[in-house]
């Protein structure tokens, strides 16, 4: 159960989710262009840009599918929070983008996404979820980002990347 795995803090922020009438499902055939918007939107509202262009968004979930699944956190129609997550083998499954409006950051809508990440990862007997790297623009380490990802369950895991130059 996902309840017994998140802090207390994040318990009550999902509570709160659901009191407030948020549903969270996957997005099934969604708009590559209200999805860029909307993540290019929440991370201009928090100082930073997104790392993919709208084309390459568009061609990943044009070519993959099946791979690609879109999360939605849904409030009286509008959409509060998203994830983009990638299933990169049979199991595991990576929180490639995500997102949230600031005007709902006291709801924190994010934990019922990673909620319904996390159900959807049980039901397709998915052992891993990534949430990815906690890093800034210049590859330094986000405390506030980290502290969030162990308060919803997460454990800080070394990446290890190689290169070859050629």
């Amino acid at each position: 159960m996902y309840e017994k795995l998140i802090s207390s803090s994040e318990n009550r922020r999902l509570r709160k989710c659901v009191s407030a009438g948020f549903v969270c499902k996957i997005w099934e055939a969604p708009n590559v262009n209200v999805i860029y918007s909307f993540l290019t939107f929440c991370r201009k509202q928090k100082g930073y840009s997104l790392s993919i262009s709208k084309n390459q968004l568009s061609e990943l979930i044009d070519h993959f599918p099946e791979q690609l699944i879109v999360f939605a956190s849904i409030k009286e129609d509008q959409i509060v929070s998203l994830s983009v997550t990638v299933r990169v083998t049979e199991g595991i499954l990576y929180n490639f983008l995500s997102a949230s409006l600031p005007d709902y950051a006291t709801f924190s809508p994010s934990v019922l996404v990673l909620k319904t990440i996390y159900n959807y990862c049980q039901k397709e007997k998915i052992s891993v979820l990534d949430l990815g790297s906690s890093l800034d623009y210049q590859g330094k380490e986000k405390e506030s980002l980290i502290r969030f990802k162990e308060n919803m369950g997460g454990n800080v895991t070394c990446k290890v990347s190689y290169g070859k130059v050629l």
